[in-house]
C-alpha cells in the first residue's frame, strides 16, 4: 500500500455502533461557518458527534468557532497549533471521532445541509458493508453537480430559486433509494465506512501534503480491497 506510513491509523472503541461523526476542518471563512453551522445543530437528527478541527483559524474564526460549540455535548472542538492542511486535519479529525463513532463524514466548513442529511447520506453504508464512501449531489461538485453538469451559474441560480430544503424534497419523492457506483469519492461531503478507513487507512499525508486529489487516491485504493464507492443522488448538499 503506497505511503501506508503516512497512513495514522484509528483507536476504535466501544459504544459507537449508531452515531456518525462529522468532521469539519476549519481555516477562516467566517462568513461559511454563519451559513454551515445553524443548518448543521439544525438539520442533523440521527445520532451524531460533531469535530470541528480548527486549523490555526485567525482569531475572529477561532472566537465565533467557539462560541458556537460551547456546551454543546454534541461537539468537540480541536484547535491545531500551526496550520496542517486539510489532509491532515481530516486525519486528525476522524481519528477522534471514530473514537465515538462507529462511521464519520468528512465535511468541507463552505457547505449547506438540508433537514434529515446524515441519515440519509450513511443510508448505503448502513445497507451494505460493501460500500467505503457515500458522496451526495451538490450545486458546485464537477461531476456530481446538479441539476446542470458543471455549469455553476445555472446551478446556483435554480438552488436560489427553488432552496435547499424544496430541491431535497423535490428529489426524494421523485427518486428511490438508489445508490449508483462511481469511480471516486468528493471530499467536500463524503460519508466513511469506518471499518474501511481503519482496514486501508486515512488520506494519504505524505502523498497529498496540502491537500487536493486525496479522495481520489483514498477512493482507489477502497476499491483495490475490494470496496465500492457510491453516490446517493436523492440528497443535495448546497455549496455556497
Amino acid at each position: 500500500d503506497k505511503s501506508a506510513e503516512a497512513r495514522p491509523s484509528v483507536r476504535r472503541s466501544s459504544g459507537r455502533a449508531h452515531k456518525v461523526g462529522v468532521v469539519v476542518p476549519v481555516y477562516n471563512g467566517i462568513e461559511h461557518l454563519e451559513t454551515l453551522i445553524p443548518s448543521l445543530f439544525k438539520n442533523t437528527d440521527s445520532a451524531h458527534k460533531f469535530i470541528f478541527v480548527d486549523d490555526c483559524s485567525d482569531e475572529e474564526t477561532a472566537d465565533f468557532l467557539a462560541d458556537a460549540v460551547r456546551g454543546r455535548k454534541d461537539c468537540i472542538l480541536i484547535r491545531n497549533e500551526r496550520n496542517l492542511g486539510f489532509v491532515k486535519s481530516i486525519n486528525r479529525g476522524a481519528a477522534k471521532a471514530l473514537e465515538y463513532c462507529s462511521n464519520f463524514v468528512m465535511l468541507n466548513s463552505d457547505t449547506e445541509v438540508p433537514s434529515g442529511w446524515l441519515g440519509r447520506i450513511m443510508k448505503p453504508i448502513f445497507e451494505d458493508e460493501t460500500i467505503s464512501s457515500v458522496t451526495p449531489l451538490s450545486n458546485r461538485c464537477n461531476i456530481f453537480s446538479f441539476p446542470f453538469f458543471e455549469n455553476r451559474e445555472r446551478n446556483d441560480v435554480f438552488l436560489n430559486e427553488f432552496g435547499l430544503e424544496g430541491i431535497n424534497q423535490a428529489i426524494q419523492n421523485s427518486s428511490v433509494d438508489r445508490y449508483i457506483d462511481i469511480p471516486t469519492g468528493h471530499g467536500f461531503c463524503m460519508a466513511i465506512s469506518g471499518k474501511v478507513w481503519e482496514k486501508i487507512g486515512g488520506l494519504n499525508e505524505a502523498l497529498f501534503g496540502r491537500g487536493f486529489g486525496e479522495e481520489n487516491e483514498w477512493s482507489l485504493g477502497a476499491e483495490r480491497k475490494g470496496s465500492r464507492t457510491a453516490l446517493f443522488p436523492a440528497l443535495k448538499v448546497a455549496t455556497p
